[in-house]
């Protein structure tokens, strides 16, 4: 049963208890009060009558039509009294129904509201304005509940967005692998499979221990950077002719044999960056740049210094290109231009959007110039440091 029908009948019952019980109390004093009072005037009128009969012995035929007549109204009086009663008591349990019902649906809507919320909640609908303006403790029941359902929406919000930086990190990071171990494989295959000079294989292992130990520091950091969002990370100063070459020398690998051509130009001087996420840009560009070109095609990986005294770091080839109302979409994460071709070589369209958030955490910006069929450039400019030694130098690889 639910509870307005508990309360109505509960209402009912406990009215119709009272007021029969009320009732035979009061019928029964009444009764009593009424029956002294006839039993009184019965005595009195006997003490008139013997007086009478005292008086005039031989009037007895009068004395004999009046005490029919006492019976007769007692009587009368007494049946004529059950009917307004029974009347009344009727009229009297329809008034107590009426505002029972009233009364009962008035205190139970705010209720209903409550369990109409609470199914749409379960619905996956979680803040819920309840609109019941009362002063008693429902109304403070739906407060409250208006309050759990925003914190409880807050909550939800928060663990998805968790969740989704989880994902994203776990797709960075898959993303980040490729191209760190295609260097690592190209170099172990070089010491497994070529005679070469000691100070050549140590190179090569070296560059192996390099990006093994720059995965280790790179798994924390994009860790810090997408699921904790952390912006407080280390910047240092580092010398850009360096720091380029170590990123041409790892890209080496990964296209070598493929039939690409790629050269390095680079310009020194000293930025403050932080050294693995922006080797994670730097190998991104070129990572995209190799999926674009085809056979016999060209990446040029470029460092130079600008007149407003920032520096460019630039990658460009002459493959595929990218149509110009798609270039305001290519940083969205997930944004794939070529759906097929980046699957079929194993992109998931978080490179460009890692790069635009770690591009950001530097306060730097990223351009994008294509022309379909001619080729990409992608330049990232960053604000310079002080100037390092030996300032004028070019770098050159092929």
């Amino acid at each position: 049963m639910k509870f307005f029908w508990k309360i109505f009948c509960s209402t009912i019952i406990i009215t119709a208890f009272t007021c029969s019980a009320g009732g035979y109390y009061l019928i029964r004093s009444q009764f009593h009060l009424s029956l002294d009072r006839e039993i009184a005037a019965a005595y009195s009128e006997n003490a008139i009558l013997w007086q009478i009969m005292d008086e005039e012995l031989k009037d007895l035929t009068s004395m004999k039509e009046e005490v029919p007549d006492i019976a007769d109204n007692i009587t009368v009086n007494v049946s004529g009294g059950s009917i307004p009663f029974a009347v009344m008591l009727c009229v009297l349990f329809a008034g107590v129904g009426l505002v029972s019902f009233i009364v009962s649906s008035l205190l139970l809507s705010p209720l209903k509201k409550l369990s109409s919320a609470t199914k749409q909640m379960a619905d996956g609908s979680f803040r819920q304005q309840l609109n019941i303006s009362r002063n008693d403790e429902v109304g403070e029941l739906a407060s409250d509940f208006e309050q759990m359902s925003v914190k409880l929406e807050e909550m939800v919000n928060e663990l998805k967005e968790y969740s989704r930086r989880q994902k994203d990190f776990v797709d960075n990071f898959s993303h980040e692998l490729k191209t760190p171990l295609t260097s690592i494989i190209g170099y172990a295959d070089m010491i497994r499979s070529k005679e070469m000079e000691p100070e050549r294989r140590m190179a090569c292992a070296d560059y192996i221990y390099t990006e093994g130990k720059r995965l280790e520091m790179l798994s924390l950091k994009l860790m810090d950077l997408i699921v904790l969002e952390k912006q407080d990370f280390t910047f240092r100063p580092v010398h850009m002719r360096e720091f380029l070459g170590q990123v041409a020398d790892a890209f080496s690998p990964v296209v070598s044999g493929s039939g690409i051509s790629f050269s390095a130009r680079i310009q020194d001087t000293a930025l403050r960056v932080e050294p693995d996420l922006m080797k994670t840009v730097c190998m991104n560009l070129l990572d995209n740049a190799r999926k674009a070109v085809d056979y016999e095609g060209s990446i040029v990986l470029t460092g130079r210094k600008i007149p407003n005294g920032a520096y460019c770091i630039s990658v460009e080839d002459n493959g595929k290109g990218i149509p110009k109302e798609e270039i305001s979409r290519i940083t969205e994460a997930f944004y794939m231009v070529d759906k097929s071709r980046a699957r079929a070589q194993g992109g998931a369209g978080m490179g460009l959007a890692l790069c635009s958030r770690i591009i950001e955490l530097h306060r730097g910006r990223m351009k994008f110039v294509s022309r379909v069929g001619r080729g990409t450039r992608v330049s990232v400019y960053l604000r310079a440091g002080r100037r390092a030694p030996g300032d004028a130098g070019e770098r050159r690889q092929g």
